[in-house]
């Protein structure tokens, strides 16, 4: 007797397409999960457009520059005339801010400016639905190193807000000391965490923090990646490519990013652009993603699976090296790359005030 295996209908791509760009996000990020085909599929600058335009999703960047010896930032995305709401600003805050952190899924703290003797005011907002709530100043006398925003939860609303203070050098020990306060919106205060200790000469590069497997990341000057657990509120160390460190190439750069929701390296090399990922987060297992050719300026950013962001003078390019073509918006020309700030949101309410 022949047995005869019944095997699940394979969908066509364009049929799998066409749903998942009217998905919501929370069930987006699901179906992210399910294969690596659709993992794929769901990172390409064609989806990403189509998914923001049919669910009202926003993606795009706030850029923070320098006007007039303050902070302004700004908003900006590929195609403006894909929103189908207004474009995100802080404008309704009840004073001017400076963005500290954004989170993975369009949460902003942000800090006012201290003069004249009073204390800065710090807010967390939802900029997509104009909600604010005025947060617990941070507990440490030193000044902020680097900070970081994780969205954990959004029914009901939980985050958290990592905050570095400046490294105090240890003469004696021949390492920095990297102070760590977390605040936890469930209960609402800061806790010191455990410190952290680089060895000398290594620090933490400029640059925001990369979410990806449950820590935020940052590049540091020895070829190592500083990895904060956000729920376990511990850190490690990881390796970047032997290749990568190996090589002394005067005019080469490194630039942390994620990828397809790993964690990546963008390694410029004169015009080449290779984009090295982390295939096995807990092996420390990299590889090759891609090779390709950059005549626009720096990336900063890997805005989709087939388009960096690129700075130039005065102007910020979204350079598809897949298809080769670009677009490009001008922007304030005093500001720098690590004031560059991912901001992907909804536009549904988050209940910040509790």
């Amino acid at each position: 007797m022949e047995i005869v295996q019944n095997q699940s209908p394979t969908l066509p791509e364009e049929m799998i397409f066409e749903v998942l760009t009217r998905v919501t996000y929370e069930t987006l990020k699901q179906c992210r999960l399910t294969c690596k085909r659709w993992n794929h599929l769901t990172y390409g600058s064609t989806f990403i457009h189509l998914h923001c335009q049919r669910t009202g999703m926003v993606n795009g960047y706030f850029i923070q520059a320098f006007e007039k010896y303050r902070k302004n930032s700004v908003f900006i995305c590929q195609d403006s005339s894909l929103l189908v709401h207004e474009s995100p600003s802080l404008g309704f805050l009840p004073e001017r801010v400076k963005i500290e952190a954004i989170s993975n899924e369009g949460l902003v703290y942000c800090v006012s400016s201290g003069y004249n003797g009073v204390k800065p005011r710090y807010y967390v907002c939802k900029p997509t639905t104009k909600e604010w709530v005025k947060m617990p100043n941070p507990k440490t006398k030193f000044l902020t190193y680097k900070t970081a925003m994780i969205l954990l939860q959004s029914k009901p609303l939980h985050y958290k807000i990592v905050r570095f203070s400046e490294p105090q050098y240890r003469q004696s020990r021949r390492y920095f000391i990297i102070l760590c306060e977390i605040f936890d919106s469930a209960s609402g205060v800061w806790k010191w965490a455990k410190d952290i200790k680089l060895a000398m000469p290594d620090f933490l590069n400029d640059g925001v923090a990369v979410y990806a497997k449950g820590a935020i990341h940052w590049l540091t000057n020895c070829g190592k990646i500083l990895a904060f657990d956000v729920r376990s509120e511990k850190w490690k160390l990881i390796s970047l490519p032997k290749q990568l460190v190996d090589d002394n190439y005067e005019s080469c750069s490194k630039k942390l990013v994620q990828h397809e929701g790993k964690l990546a390296i963008l390694y410029e090399k004169g015009v080449k652009l290779e984009i090295w990922v982390m295939e096995n987060y807990f092996r420390e297992a990299w590889k090759i993603e891609e090779v390709v050719v950059n005549s626009y300026g720096s990336v900063i950013d890997l805005f989709a699976n087939d388009v960096a962001l690129v700075l130039g003078y005065d102007t910020v390019t979204w350079y598809n090296f897949h298809g080769g073509n670009s677009t490009k918006c001008k922007v304030h020309r005093y500001f720098y790359p690590h004031n560059v700030f991912p901001f992907n949101s909804d536009f549904e309410p988050v209940f910040l005030s509790g």
